[in-house]
């Protein structure tokens, strides 16, 4: 098992390792490293998952604002409900109900 701690290159220290591979006889220091590792590593996924989150929402409000707001949808949108809904705030709510899923809309017209 020396051959496989030897490939633990990212930890400051040469680590003991039994037979199924875990870490055996470790000082108190040596666990907050190799904890702080897994730490980091969710701390960056945390930001990946809300940037990848925010991009494609991001990026579907920006393609879909101007199309609801500069074509014939934006004349149904503003007439098919009292109150004349704007054409660029439907499009964010749909947006973001199309993503999370949810199957709202502010219309109460098919959506075909």
């Amino acid at each position: 098992m020396e051959s496989f701690a030897a490939e633990h290159h990212y930890l400051s220290f040469q680590p003991t390792l039994d037979y199924k591979g875990r870490f055996m006889e470790l000082k108190p220091e040596q666990e907050e490293e190799l904890g702080g590792v897994e730490y980091r590593a969710l701390k960056v996924l945390t930001w990946i998952l809300a940037a990848y989150f925010a991009f494609w929402l991001f990026l579907v409000m920006v393609m879909m604002t101007p199309y609801a707001a500069h074509t014939d949808v934006a004349h149904v949108i503003r007439t098919t409900q009292p109150g004349n809904l704007s054409p660029a705030w439907w499009s964010v709510f749909v947006t973001m109900s199309a993503y999370s899923n949810t199957g709202l809309s502010v219309l109460d017209k098919s959506m075909i």
